[in-house]
């Protein structure tokens, strides 16, 4: 009687770690990545200008389900740069450098804004920013 019992288990055992692992098998190969360009707001503090060069778009990486990275407009995404949340003092030290000498290089991360509602609360998609800071260094005084 034992045997029998154990020679049936043997089997659904079998049976699920065969299931399983087709489970994530297919939640893998559904994984995509979409890259997207975005164009970049760039907001400086006041009375002060940008040295270096800064971008105007950045690369928008989506990467998830597959039946949701292609579902996103781009288009409802707005990326922001906003050096103006850096306290003022921060920016006069990286001013006031001996003449010859660059400033401070000062950075800020890359924000993204979008409503909620593009991504479906059911499933997993991760939305980020290439690069994810810009850097710059700044001229002017307040």
């Amino acid at each position: 009687m034992r045997s029998s019992r154990r020679a049936d288990l043997i089997p659904k055992i079998f049976c699920f770690l065969l299931a399983l692992s087709i489970v994530v098998f297919f939640n893998f190969m559904t994984l995509e990545s979409r890259e997207v360009e975005l164009p970049l707001t760039v907001i400086l503090p006041e009375g002060y200008t940008a040295l270096n060069t800064l971008p105007n778009t950045i690369t928008l990486v989506m990467n998830g389900d597959a039946s949701l990275v292609y579902l996103v407009n781009p288009d409802a995404i707005e990326a922001v740069a906003d050096f103006s949340v850096i306290p003022s003092q921060t920016l006069q030290r990286s001013v006031n450098t001996p003449p010859g000498q660059l400033g401070k290089t000062l950075s800020v991360p890359v924000q993204l804004f979008y409503s909620s509602g593009i991504i479906s609360l059911g499933k997993q998609l991760t939305i980020t920013a290439s690069p994810s800071s810009i850097d710059a260094q700044f001229q002017g005084s307040l």
